[in-house]
């Protein structure tokens, strides 16, 4: 028998005397002092912090049994610490941790189960919240859209693993200020280690499939739960007429259970939208199969995501600019000086001198009334006006009336930006959130920015308050927990609470990615994890410059006997060093040089597109620029130009 509700209330009021090995944490309050808590069917989480550090935790204690819970949970523990992932959080499961005074004067301790507290909203309250907000800028359309993307994007890196969640709905995935999603309640995940067992629990209608069993407990758990969801994100994107504000966002059990006679399924299908319909098809069939794999999904997802990587491309005729689409019709006439690659529904336009933006059916969305303008980023573009740099929203409104000095990209709602006094942040109402104070500083990477003051390093949270002072005498951002930091003339890496987790022992570091990160010392680089553990041997030679290239794709680039190539994480080398210069992987392409001319490579080491350019840049959204006998033009992902010359 599990504590009620209300006994655990009671014991988490008092924290100190009741928690075990966890009695640093102590409740985060209300107003009336009760603590901040969430129940549901199978668990009460309460927030609580650390005053050691000031980090909140969310602490789960379990108010029904479920067989095998504490085996599951850490074998679910140990593949989350295992497999660290932007949309993941870690989770730990502590037994016996909790004294609770239970009903007729029994007592006893319980398990709980912890894990940093997610930051944001559900996707529940953010799509509320944005069907709501629909005035005249179409705000709620324009963050539905993107919305709809990222998912789309979480859905795809899910789908290639070998976990799945199990509960996937809208309350169980937060939004982060900056866009950011995350899963939480890791209860009814699967994981390798559980092959076999089946599944605690079914998943929450309509979020699961009709039939589902709990012998169906595998990788493809989650199948069902992203198609929908996909489906309600971009149906809602183009209408929020349709929301629904009770558990779903969309459609209901009764809708699912009967398609043909549901009136939401019928308004959904007239929606004269491509990628909608293809959903809806694909919908359709999986509640009519058997439980599983819906095996076209992740090619829908990825066809999706290269039309709308694409969208218009920007095409250079006799030297003026204009945009073609993926047919190579021309959509937007070449009549301009420049033009840039579409980055949230609009692209730069320069003319005479001056910039503005056009949007994806080709019309002038924002003229050209700027003397620069940069490309969006969380629905703001920096542009810069006589009396200097400011940021604008998708109709071209201006987010405050204050000019900058400088000005840079908006990354996790803030936005770094520089009077003459120094350096700040601007949040996304418009505020000056972070006075201008700092000699330099950087964008926002995992809730903390790096900045310079008196020469040394150090970091501040989004209130502007430092919370890791050096001495640094260098640093680098925050990249997957870590940082890498220059005490003296040694790099480590250091946490978000400034705690040193790789002493400082090398001549140089760079960020950690995938996992690992690239270090040097004596003039050899290799790699290590982020137990400070050397995992791939420091036998190759600095890159150009002492560039310090993070694996990307998979791959990272090496340098051995004055040539380039690449390895993987296992520190085989995958594509043999034979370039004169390399660069790394981006949408399955790589830069590569030989006798100065550049070209590409493919995972695999085929030089997929020639070395013909006198210089070229990474792909981005299905493209990359090229330059060749001075004229600049973009090629696609087989080396096709759009160009006309």
């Amino acid at each position: 028998m599990y504590p009620s509700f209300s006994e655990y209330l009671q014991a988490i009021d008092l924290a100190s005397d009741t928690l075990s090995k966890l009695r640093q944490l102590q409740p985060v309050r209300k107003a009336d002092g009760q603590p901040y808590f969430s129940s549901g069917n199978f668990a009460v989480v309460f927030r609580m912090e650390n005053p050691e550090t000031g980090a909140w935790v969310a602490l789960r204690c379990f108010l029904r049994d479920v067989p095998r819970r504490r085996e599951r949970l850490q074998h679910i523990a140990d593949y989350l610490r295992k497999n660290p992932s932007p949309y993941l959080l870690p989770i730990g499961y502590h037994p016996a941790e909790l004294w609770v005074e239970t009903r007729f004067g029994q007592s006893g301790e319980f398990d709980l189960m912890t894990m940093p507290w997610a930051e944001g909203q559900t996707l529940a309250t953010y799509v509320a919240h944005c069907c709501e907000a629909n005035d005249h800028r179409n705000a709620g359309r324009v963050a539905l859209r993107q919305l709809a993307h990222r998912f789309d994007a979480m859905a795809n890196w899910l789908l290639a693993q070998p976990f799945a969640h199990g509960d996937l709905k809208p309350d169980n995935i937060m939004v982060a200020t900056d866009g950011t999603l995350r899963l939480i309640d890791y209860d009814g995940c699967y994981v390798p280690a559980l092959h076999g067992l089946p599944s605690p629990e079914l998943g929450s209608p309509p979020y699961r499939h009709p039939d589902r069993q709990p012998q169906q407990y595998d990788a493809h758990l989650d199948d069902f739960s992203l198609l929908l969801l996909s489906l309600e994100l971009h149906a809602l994107s183009h209408t929020s007429d349709l929301f629904s504000p009770m558990d779903s966002l969309i459609f209901e059990p009764t809708d699912l259970e009967n398609p043909g006679a549901s009136v939401r399924w019928q308004q959904v299908r007239q929606l004269p939208v491509p990628a909608i319909r293809a959903r809806l098809a694909l919908l359709e069939f999986a509640i009519n199969a058997p439980v599983g794999p819906i095996l076209s999904l992740r090619t829908l997802l990825a066809r999706d995501a290269q039309m709308d990587m694409l969208g218009l491309i920007p095409y250079r005729q006799k030297g003026r600019w204009g945009f073609v689409n993926n047919n190579r019709q021309v959509i937007v006439a070449c009549q301009y000086d420049d033009v840039g690659v579409f980055s949230e529904g609009l692209a730069m336009i320069r003319s005479g001198g001056k910039f503005g933006y056009v949007n994806q059916q080709g019309g002038l969305q924002i003229p050209l009334l700027y003397d620069e303008a940069r490309e969006f980023s969380e629905g703001l573009a920096v542009v810069r006006s006589p009396n200097g740099y400011h940021h604008i929203d998708t109709t071209g409104q201006s987010l405050t009336p204050d000019r900058f000095a400088e000005a840079g990209m908006f990354q996790e709602g803030m936005a770094l930006v520089r009077r003459n006094t120094g350096w700040g942040f601007l949040n996304t109402s418009g505020q000056l959130a972070v006075p201008g104070q700092f000699e330099a500083g950087w964008p926002f990477s995992g809730g903390l920015a790096r900045i310079r003051q008196a020469d040394s390093y150090g970091f501040i949270d989004r209130r502007g308050q430092v919370v890791i002072e050096g001495p640094f005498t260098y640093a680098l951002n925050f990249s997957e927990g870590l940082a890498a930091v220059e005490q003296g003339d040694k790099f480590g890496f250091i946490d978000p609470r400034g705690e040193v987790v790789v002493p400082p022992t090398y001549d140089d570091a760079g960020n950690f990615s995938e996992g690992l990160a690239l270090v040097q010392l004596h003039g050899r680089t290799g790699y290590i994890d982020r137990q400070g553990q050397v995992v791939i041997p420091l036998q190759y030679e600095p890159l150009l410059m002492g560039v310090l290239y993070p694996f990307s794709e998979g791959l990272a680039l090496i340098k051995k006997g004055g040539k380039y190539g690449y390895i993987n994480q296992a520190g085989e080398v995958v594509v043999p060093p034979t370039f004169d210069e390399g660069g790394n992987f981006s949408e399955g392409r790589a830069l590569v040089c030989k006798e100065g001319k550049w070209g590409f490579i493919n995972v695999g080491g085929q030089v997929i597109i020639p070395c013909s350019f006198d210089h070229a840049y990474s792909f981005r959204r299905g493209i990359a620029r090229v330059r060749l006998d001075n004229r600049l033009f973009y090629i696609d992902r087989m080396g096709s130009g759009y160009v006309d010359e």
